[in-house]
């Protein structure tokens, strides 16, 4: 496979951006996590279980969503850097999989779609575009990190 085709592929954006779902899940639930051990850890026994659900339904989403837009920012900066051209493209690429796949574990998990994710989901591709650009135009510059 010669170097041009493995820069145009969508295969790293899509990638990239399950990842950066996937990730995002990962640190909820490690925050999600952290919480129960402190109360438990208050407690010094078994923690109040109603505690844990009432704080991992009000948070989760939103950590969750805020940690994969920081995500799918950070990984389309990254890919915009080595895609030159292609970073644009790339970038909505990596941030429609990002989105869908948020819209995809909400259908999967509260069994809706609500306006915060349609939200979230545009705001993904925005940003994997921009991230994308962003570190494709810092590569062109040849300041890139």
């Amino acid at each position: 496979m010669s170097d041009d085709s493995k820069r145009t592929g969508w295969g790293w954006p899509i990638l990239l951006g399950l990842l950066a779902g996937v990730v995002a899940y990962g640190i909820s639930v490690l925050v999600v996590s952290g919480y129960a051990f402190g109360l438990a850890f208050r407690a010094k026994g078994a923690p109040d279980q109603g505690l844990i659900r009432q704080f991992a339904t009000h948070w989760a989403p939103w950590i969750t969503n805020i940690a994969c837009l920081g995500l799918t920012g950070l990984f389309a900066w990254r890919l915009g850097k080595r895609r030159g051209a292609l970073a644009p493209s790339s970038g909505v690429i990596l941030g429609g999989a990002a989105g869908l796949f948020i819209l995809a574990s909400a259908l999967i998990f509260r069994h809706s779609v609500g306006p915060r994710g349609l939200i979230v989901a545009a705001l993904l591709v925005v940003l994997g575009w921009l991230g994308a650009r962003v570190g494709g135009s810092l590569q062109k510059d040849g300041q890139g990190l």
